[in-house]
């Protein structure tokens, strides 16, 4: 049984712009998605209730974490309450992955939902996220990597034959479709 959905053009053309900025995200270099993330981290903020160091899934991911990420990536430009964070800045590359995927996962996703750069920062994980990109790129999934192991059973689904623990476009062409906003 198909699944036919009656999209609004609008609605279509959202998802076309997201599509397309996905897909561009994942083809820069490192260094240029860490000023992607930065940059988009520091517009989501003015949506946050949080502060710098409230403990906090949304102010940590968004004031710590992805400030850490991006420098580990090679940004070189921060603000002075990014990256204050003495724990964050210690942990191994293995142990960042980790806090920013159980952030990224448990963050308060809606109350960002009046940015537009919500819509992608917060894009589902099966269809390519930015985030995780970034992750990727600093590190290879681990045992128990929450996001390795959520994307190949989207794979098994879709029907991809090779899935290698990381998302590419087009993973699921084989079978049922490959990138599903």
């Amino acid at each position: 049984m198909a699944l036919k959905l009656d999209l609004k053009p609008e609605q279509r053309a959202r998802i076309e712009r997201v599509t397309c900025e996905v897909l561009r995200l994942y083809a820069l270099t490192p260094r240029w998605l860490a000023r992607y993330l930065l940059t988009t981290a520091r517009d989501l903020r003015r949506f946050c209730a949080w502060g710098p160091m409230d403990c906090v899934y949304d102010a940590r991911l968004l004031w710590q974490l992805i400030p850490e990420l991006a420098y580990r990536l090679g940004e070189t430009r921060f603000l002075a309450d990014e990256r204050i964070d003495g724990e964050v800045r210690c942990m191994s590359d293995d142990m960042l992955r980790c806090q920013v995927l159980m952030a990224l996962r448990n963050v308060s996703i809606h109350a960002y939902w009046h940015s537009p750069s919500a819509h992608v920062f917060f894009h589902e994980v099966a269809n390519g996220n930015p985030v995780v990109f970034g992750v990727d790129h600093l590190v290879a999934p681990g045992p128990g990597d929450w996001a390795a192991q959520y994307l190949a059973e989207i794979a098994l689904r879709r029907g991809a034959r090779d899935f290698h623990g990381k998302w590419t476009p087009g993973w699921g062409d084989q079978g049922k479709g490959g990138l599903w906003v």
